[in-house]
């Protein structure tokens, strides 16, 4: 009889792991639903720098110097070549 019963353990603490990895994959799901459709571009070499999303980073040391605000990349970009709309100060 032992051995059933220790089956029988074995089977439970099986369905309670199986629960658990049911709600990680339903919590995850969830997340998933959550998420924009469009994700934000990370990786400076992907992005093309609209000129929309340039903010004015000009340092005395730099003073042709834009942020994008999608990679978070530093550009050296003349500064007639930036809309007057997009120039917008880090501060």
């Amino acid at each position: 009889m032992a051995d059933i019963d220790m089956l029988k353990q074995q089977l439970l603490a099986l369905q309670a792991n199986c629960a658990a990895v049911v709600q990680i994959i339903e919590s995850t799901v969830s997340l998933l639903d959550n998420i924009e459709k469009s994700v934000p571009v990370t990786q400076p070499d992907l992005c093309l720098h609209p000129k929309e999303t340039l903010q004015d980073a000009r340092t005395m040391g730099s003073p042709t110097r834009w942020r994008c605000t999608l990679c978070d990349e530093f550009l050296e970009i003349a500064n007639d070549q930036i809309p007057q709309r997009a120039k917008q100060e880090i501060n």
